[in-house]
């Protein structure tokens, strides 16, 4: 839709800035995650973004995820 004269357009919704490189290493934060859903160490994880984020999504869904997980 047009902006009504004197209405500032809406600027375009910018991708979320810790998925802009899907296939880097896993954010700290989403580390924590894991961490705090599987309760295990994740300081060593060597996950991607994109992984990490399918495993969130599939523990917040109540999914079992514990056979997904890096050794």
């Amino acid at each position: 839709r047009k902006a009504p004269a004197g209405e500032k357009e809406a600027a375009p919704a910018a991708p979320a800035a810790d998925m802009v490189n899907a296939d880097g290493p896993a954010t700290k934060r989403q580390l924590w995650a894991l961490h705090c859903i599987t309760h295990q160490d994740t300081r060593e994880w060597t996950i991607t973004k994109a992984k990490a984020s399918e495993l969130i999504d599939q523990a917040k869904r109540g999914e079992d995820i514990s056979g997904q997980l890096p050794a």
